[in-house]
């Protein structure tokens, strides 16, 4: 099974939430102490069966451990909740995406910045939307320029909306995963996009969204009417509702005694 470079912040993870240390969990697994400290530091990747070991004795699943998709582990826990720092803003189709699974951090590789919603972990980052595939005319949107903020620690789950990048041509999207029938797939908003099956050896999920943000105040010149102006048919209107009234106070002073 392909094994991602993440694997290392998930093994790590679910070890600290299953309380155990990296001698603990050498045991069960049946390997030695410095092999699970090379898993967590990123210098080495699990044999198949040793995969399915440390997945059994974490309560996860292999999907999970190797690529981040499926049930996870309780993580509540030991989530890091820093709610201060900004997060780089990337481009939909950048270069760093082919880069960003071996990453350590993307601190730094963005281009501008959001401030962090709450309780987001410091493996966050944000693409600004391109294009109207993720739009929808009723219900939840992300239209053209929503800034949509994406988790690389989290694990991807039925109904979430992640960003995924293609290993063979290098394309990267934003869909909603589903799982239907045994299978996993994608699906746009927009129901003029085709939904595509969820291939786990071409695509690999970066990101798992947790708060979109759209500037409606660039949006405002492009507004077909004003409210705020009177236009010339509403004057007139008031014209004569001013002329109505004056001689209707003409008619009660002239009645009264």
């Amino acid at each position: 099974m392909k094994i991602n470079d993440n694997f290392k912040t998930r093994i790590s993870m679910a070890r600290q939430a299953a309380n155990l240390t990296q001698g603990e969990l050498a045991d069960k697994v049946g390997v030695v102490r410095r092999q699970i400290a090379a898993y967590e530091a990123g210098d080495s990747k699990p044999r198949d069966n040793v995969l399915t070991n440390l997945a059994a004795a974490l309560g996860t699943s292999r999907e999970w451990l190797a690529i981040g998709v499926g049930d996870e582990p309780d993580l509540g826990n030991i989530r890091k909740t820093v709610t201060t720092h900004e997060i780089p803003v990337m481009e939909y189709y950048s270069d760093v995406f082919s880069t960003i699974g071996f990453t350590a951090s993307v601190t730094g590789i963005g281009h501008g910045s959001v401030l962090a919603p709450p309780n987001a972990s410091s493996d966050c980052f944000a693409v600004k939307i391109s294009g109207d595939s993720m739009e929808s005319e009723s219900g939840l949107s992300f239209p053209e320029g929503t800034v949509v903020i994406f988790d690389r620690n989290l694990a991807a789950q039925n109904g979430d909306f992640v960003f995924t990048f293609s290993m063979t041509n290098g394309d990267s999207m934003v869909r909603q995963i589903f799982f239907d029938q045994g299978k996993w797939f994608l699906r746009p908003l927009n129901s003029s996009y085709e939904v595509i099956p969820f291939n786990r050896k071409s695509l690999e999920v970066l990101g798992i969204a947790v708060q979109s943000q759209f500037d409606i105040h660039s949006k405002r010149d492009s507004l077909p009417i004003h409210i705020t102006k009177k236009d010339s048919h509403l004057k007139e209107m008031d014209k004569k509702l001013s002329s109505i009234h004056s001689m209707l106070e003409q008619l009660l002073n002239k009645k009264a005694p």
